[in-house]
């Protein structure tokens, strides 16, 4: 495997897969079970004693044998680290200069335009609920946003064009 066809930095795939090595003799359901286990007891710990309780004793934790303990937290961990990469944490692994010059190639992409609506279509729709005589436009504006996945503005522009909005009084100069 190349480094381009990792998915993953090579640090927390190793990390993962020295987990997972520990706990295989356990089986895949023992492991769930203890994992969720393990997962409860730290709420608990965490409801009772906050964040930092320094290892004060709970009541009512869940048994985890003790040789197993270490390897679900070795596994909970690796898991913590791998969805935290997956939900924005990549820059945690990647050198300052690389993530510049991602970011400077994402941005030299073309932009991908909203799509393209019938402005016919919109103006139909509008008519038909009788934009122009409703008090509550807003919430005819709201709905069409949502039937069509088009914003707001869009909407309002089309409303304005199609002439079913009142014009605007100009200021006289005086």
């Amino acid at each position: 495997m190349t480094n381009t066809d990792r998915r993953f930095p090579k640090v927390l795939a190793d990390e993962l897969d020295f987990a997972l090595s520990a706990v295989r003799e356990l089986g895949p359901d023992l492991t769930e079970d203890l994992l969720a286990r393990f997962r409860r007891n730290r709420t608990k710990c965490i409801a009772t004693w906050g964040l930092f309780n320094g290892g004060a004793p709970v009541e009512g934790l869940e048994y985890i044998p003790v040789e197993h303990h270490w390897k679900i937290e070795k596994l909970d961990d690796a898991y913590e680290k791998l969805h935290h990469y997956r939900n924005g944490g990549a820059v945690d692994y990647v050198a300052s200069a690389v993530a510049k010059e991602v970011s400077k190639a994402r941005a030299s992409l073309p932009r991908q335009r909203s799509k393209k609506v019938d402005f016919e279509v919109v103006a139909e729709y509008l008519k038909s609920k009788q934009f122009s005589e409703i008090k509550n436009q807003k919430k005819l504006i709201e709905e069409a946003k949502n039937h069509f996945n088009i914003s707001e503005r869009t909407v309002r522009g089309i409303a304005a064009k199609a002439g079913l909005t009142k014009a605007r009084k100009q200021p006289t100069a005086t």
